[in-house]
């Protein structure tokens, strides 16, 4: 069914109905009373759907707070939240009441300088999730990074990737990815995240360590078990309380399911979608 939005392209607020968003609209997440947030990227705001499905613009509007290309969010324990900018590799932070203040690569420096995030550059950031410790990963162009907080200070290190495009696992330095779109944790701290140019889905123990769970690099649409599933540029992920994960499937047009079975596999399923446009 559908829950807002007119279907028409455009920057309206107000009732379900009615609402309009721009025709690039990249990811979304809740809060913990279920409000839903969604980065509107051409509208260059945060959109908040409240539980009745009506809609208004969560942060501040403003000349020196305008968000520039915003398209991962994540929400810290204290109910800030931090957007991935990705027209300006910036990371930005939205307080409860919608105010926003810079928090990393102020200077929108193209870049991949680690250390204290005063000092730290990015390339292409594109999304954000937050671990159960409280840090921050962001996911870039062929690295994801890892900000630690300490107190009012953080530092930025690499987590996994060096900056080069490749299909490889690995550990930390050593893996190698294409285009990722968004990020998310399991309940375990896992990290996954689909490679939509390797038609691939990948899991991420705590230590760095890169392996494949779905798909094996063609361009298809099987459902199935690990390596033998096949996906169109999958994109998005998504995951519930139990783990499983939900990934779009562009190409596809559909929506896919991957299950943890009791062998370690992950069985891959439709759960939405003929595949027709």
């Amino acid at each position: 069914s559908t829950f807002t939005g007119s279907g028409n392209s455009g920057y309206l607020d107000g009732d379900a109905d009615d609402a309009e968003f721009s025709n690039h609209v990249t990811n979304m997440i809740t809060d913990s009373s279920g409000n839903i947030y969604i980065a509107d990227t051409e509208n260059r705001a945060i959109r908040k759907i409240d539980a009745q499905g009506n809609v208004s613009t969560y942060n501040n509007s403003g000349q020196d707070t305008e968000l520039n290309g915003p398209r991962g969010m994540a929400f810290d324990s204290a109910g800030n939240m931090y957007v991935a900018e990705n027209w300006s590799n910036r990371i930005s932070k939205i307080d409860p009441s919608g105010n926003v203040t810079r928090f990393a690569n102020t200077n929108q420096n193209w870049g991949s300088d680690n250390g204290a995030v005063a000092d730290a550059s990015f390339e292409g950031v594109k999304d954000l999730a937050f671990d159960s410790a409280g840090n921050l990963f962001v996911a870039t162009n062929h690295r994801i990074r890892k900000i630690e907080f300490s107190g009012d200070a953080a530092s930025v290190s690499d987590f996994i990737g060096n900056g080069n495009w490749g299909d490889e696992d690995g550990q930390g330095e050593q893996v190698r990815f294409g285009d990722i779109q968004s990020i998310v944790f399991d309940s375990s701290d896992n990290l996954y995240f689909a490679d939509l140019a390797h038609q691939k889905i990948k899991k991420v123990s705590t230590d760095g360590t890169s392996t494949t769970i779905a798909g094996n690099g063609e361009w298809d649409y099987v459902d199935g078990f690990g390596v033998n599933a096949r996906f169109r540029n999958p994109s998005f992920l998504a995951i519930d309380s139990s783990d499983n994960l939900y990934v779009s499937d562009t190409d596809n047009n559909r929506i896919r399911k991957l299950e943890l079975q009791g062998d370690g596999q992950y069985k891959v399923s439709t759960i939405a979608g003929t595949g027709q446009y």
